[in-house]
């Protein structure tokens, strides 16, 4: 029959959980901050298919740069293919957003770095001009199409400054402590029946620790 576990861990100290203290107003704004951030991620695809005339007349323009005149089926094709790109693209990033903040808002770590990296990825693409949804080369003509044109560039701009306010908040060292809680001290050691009896030494002998004379016949 296997013996029940005793109060104390096999080495004799208690190694309490690390308390988590309360969740910080950091923290609760940065939750508010990421939804924000995902709410505009779909005001950026009703941006882009509301442009789709934009993204249309561009992709015609830059066509016709090259000397090529496709039919206007095709450019309506193109002009909804990349607005469904968008569509696709911004959905994901939404939820992407609201999985970061409900994980950051339990106060898991290895949310707050991802989130952090997922914010730079997403600010050094809209620096670039916002993310290119058709490329090409017509007639050694170079063409570069993004969604939404200028009322989508400044959607991606703003959700910029939102995850720059969200990550400066999850970083502050009110968050630090949230995410990363200290340890409570190490309890002394407890010997789980209690002290040995009084007179005796700790490490005393029992009986069986001393020799036993040999046995024989006797003469």
């Amino acid at each position: 029959m296997t013996a029940a576990p005793g109060p104390y861990p096999p080495d004799g100290s208690a190694r309490p959980a690390p308390q988590r203290p309360p969740r910080p107003v950091t923290v609760r704004i940065a939750f508010t901050l990421m939804l924000a951030g995902a709410a505009l991620q779909v005001l950026g695809v009703i941006v882009a298919f509301l442009n789709v005339d934009a993204t249309r007349d561009a992709i015609k323009e830059q066509i016709a740069k090259a000397g090529s005149r496709p039919s206007e089926t095709l450019i309506d094709g193109f002009a909804y293919g990349v607005a469904g790109l968008a569509a696709v693209f911004g959905l994901v990033a939404a939820g992407l957003w609201i999985w970061m903040a409900f994980m950051n808002r339990a106060g898991r770590n290895w949310a707050r770095i991802t989130a952090s990296v997922l914010f730079a990825l997403f600010c050094s693409g809209t620096a670039s001009g916002g993310p290119v949804f058709m490329n090409g080369t017509v007639n050694g003509f170079s063409f570069h199409i993004t969604a939404g044109g200028t009322p989508g560039l400044l959607v991606d701009l703003t959700i910029c400054l939102i995850g720059l306010g969200t990550v400066i908040l999850l970083w502050l060292k009110p968050s630090s402590a949230f995410f990363n809680p200290a340890r409570s001290p190490q309890a002394p050691f407890r010997p789980p029946y209690g002290p040995p009896p009084y007179g005796s030494p700790p490490n005393a002998p029992g009986p069986s620790s001393f020799p036993r004379p040999p046995t024989g016949p006797s003469h």
